[in-house]
């Protein structure tokens, strides 16, 4: 498995985080899964997806801090 590590040139390039790259297979997969999934978003509704998204709205606002510090360092 590739990472790609993100690095803070300001701070010493102190590491900020790490991602997996996807390969070009696991990709195009990600790609069919995407598509097979539009028409149960669409028929969902918008009361249906507010329902399924107000969990990660509440985990972005937990996380607001961590947030904040990682679009301070791309500022730089």
């Amino acid at each position: 498995m590739t990472k790609l590590l993100s690095t803070n040139p300001a701070d010493n390039y102190s590491k900020v985080g790490e991602i997996v790259i996807s390969s070009a297979a696991e990709i195009a997969d990600k790609v069919a899964k995407a598509n097979n999934a539009k028409l149960p978003w669409k028929e969902l509704g918008v009361k249906g997806r507010i329902k399924l998204l107000e969990p990660i709205r509440d985990d972005f606002k937990k996380r607001s801090e961590e947030t904040t510090k990682l679009l301070k360092i791309s500022e730089i």
